[in-house]
């Protein structure tokens, strides 16, 4: 009867998620081990670890050497159980299992004559037992913590080698980066729920997530594992919220006006007083069961409208735009809904959906009036689901399929010949626009996680492969079209010193295909030393621009 119901309910989370797909979120590990008054290990203990939240549970039995092992739980708190027959329980509550992450849990037995049961509370951990370095930040610290425009990106910069800093291309407005070891913040790989989140076009993330929808992250500089590829700068992991078995929402609203702010240098040197400033940011979330103990939902929404302006500065060159006024407008929707489903005691199925919509004035400057400005357009969809399954106690595979389509456009706001001073005052057609990105890919991704006793000693092993096909990659960059004039003089009759006219078509198309492998392994040599040795190989097909037939190169 609860086989068919989950099978039920799985079916239902298909149908009212759109073209779903499955993915694998992204987890924690939980190992440790039982052991007698003596220190020895104890085989054939069954553990159970049980999510406090959500009721998720699942069970491991130890190795002959007493050692056990969960490869990856979704992140929480949980209350881990050991019990074996002629032995007292033992119960550790509170055990704290945060993402990308392994936590160590130790428990010695006692024998007992009748059923006994203790109860014991976890600490942290005294020592790191993963070799990698980097941050956990977790819920606490997202919802305490001051940030300043509401984006988790804001603490990645509490781990050590990091700054952050503002992704300052046009398709990413407003979007703060974490920038590791002296880098731009553009050379990270960003993981969201186990599924890619690289811009393929300028590095970095692709789509934002809003802070409500977060759960907690890791960011990780230097020396992860090999499952940890595809950077030369560092690893981003986010885990996105899940429901639990409590309904729990939240509303927020932020609002700033002009009253708060002071003027500007611009200001200042035009004469011109205060701008007007009004920035409002709003949202809610809700979750909670939709069957208790076997499938949950979560889902947020966050708008922000934040309305500002410059006044145009042209030395005199035109009069009648000096001082002049230019609103600049942006606003930021971001949607994040997320549904999870116990489908058995070894199976497990999440589904989550991401969107963002943004929109943004370009080429914004004291020195350019409206004729001069261009306006940006960006649309990011995404979705992922994620299959978990335990085989024969032991062993996991996690198979991970996700979808993502990225659209920018830079529009221009005028059609008239782009005019060039020599003071930097520039009128008419922005010569950046138009031009278009986009990006379109299928993610696959499969990890397949065991453990084995050789030669006395405990193994944990990891393999995966992960394929992604990105058959869109390109845009256009058909700029200049109304034509460039630099003038000699910093006046609008001043003699014309070079002209630029671009025309026609200037598209690009580079789709491309990534493979990569590789394996794994946590060798304990003792209780004291564990050698953490991987291997890992990456292709990357693409990219090809072939420029035989440019007659430049003839």
């Amino acid at each position: 009867m609860r086989s068919n119901r989950a099978l039920f309910l799985s079916a239902l989370l298909l149908l009212m998620i759109p073209s779903v797909l499955f993915a694998q979120a992204s987890g924690a590990a939980l190992s440790g081990r039982v052991m007698d008054v003596t220190g020895g290990g104890l085989p054939g203990v069954t553990v159970t670890a049980t999510n406090n939240a959500t009721g998720f549970n699942r069970t491991v039995t130890t190795a002959p050497d007493g050692s056990y092992r969960f490869p990856s739980l979704p992140v929480g708190t949980y209350n881990v159980l050991a019990e074996l027959a002629g032995f007292g329980s033992v119960t550790t509550r509170n055990v704290e299992l945060n993402v990308a992450s392994e936590n160590n849990v130790n428990v010695t037995l006692k024998q007992a004559a009748v059923k006994e049961q203790i109860t014991v509370t976890a600490q942290a951990p005294l020592i790191e037992t993963t070799p990698s370095v980097g941050t956990v930040v977790n819920q606490r610290e997202l919802e305490n913590l001051p940030l300043n425009g509401r984006q988790f990106a804001n603490l990645a910069s509490l781990a050590p080698g990091t700054t952050l800093s503002v992704n300052s291309d046009p398709t990413k407005p407003g979007q703060l980066v974490v920038a590791l070891n002296g880098g731009t913040g553009r050379n990270v790989n960003y993981v969201i729920d186990g599924g890619d989140n690289t811009d393929d076009t300028i590095g970095g993330a692709l789509q934002n997530f809003n802070l409500e929808a977060v759960e907690e992250f890791k960011i990780q500089t230097m020396q992860y594992k090999a499952e940890f590829g595809r950077s030369s700068g560092g690893v981003l992991t986010v885990v996105t919220k899940s429901g639990t078995n409590d309904f729990r929402g939240s509303v927020l609203g932020f609002f700033r006006d002009k009253s708060l702010n002071e003027k500007t240098e611009s200001e200042r040197l035009a004469g011109v007083p205060k701008s007007d400033y009004k920035r409002k940011q709003y949202g809610a979330s809700l979750g909670g069961p939709i069957v208790r103990d076997l499938a949950h939902f979560f889902a947020t929404y966050e708008k922000l409208n934040r309305d500002t302006n410059y006044p145009v500065t042209t030395g005199g060159i035109y009069p009648n735009l000096d001082g002049q006024i230019v609103p600049t407008p942006f606003r930021d929707e971001l949607i994040t809904a997320k549904g999870s489903v116990n489908l058995s005691a070894a199976q497990f199925l999440q589904v989550r959906y991401g969107y963002q919509k943004n929109t943004d004035i370009y080429g914004a400057s004291n020195l350019g009036p409206p004729s001069s400005l261009g306006t940006t357009a960006n649309k990011y969809s995404s979705v992922l689901g994620g299959h978990t399954w335990t085989i024969g106690g032991s062993k996991l595979n996690e198979f991970v399929y996700q979808w993502t389509k990225f659209d920018n456009s830079i529009t221009a706001n005028s059609s008239e010949p782009n005019l060039n001073f020599p003071s930097g005052l520039f009128v008419g057609q922005n010569p950046n626009t138009p031009q278009t990105t986009h990006q379109k890919k299928h993610q696959f991704k499969d990890d397949f996680s065991w453990s084995s006793t050789l030669g006395g000693k405990r193994h944990d092993f990891k393999t995966g492969v992960n394929y992604i096909n990105e058959p869109i990659l390109g845009g256009d960059f058909s700029t200049g079209l109304a034509g460039q004039y630099l003038m000699l003089r910093d006046d609008p009759t001043s003699p014309v010193t070079d002209i630029v006219i671009f025309g026609g078509f200037l598209g690009f198309k580079t789709p491309m295909k990534q493979y990569s492998a590789y394996l794994q392994d946590d060798w304990a040599l003792s209780q004291r030393i564990t050698l953490n040795l991987g291997a890992r190989y990456d292709l990357w097909k693409g990219f090809d621009l072939n420029q035989a037939a440019n007659p430049i190169w003839q």
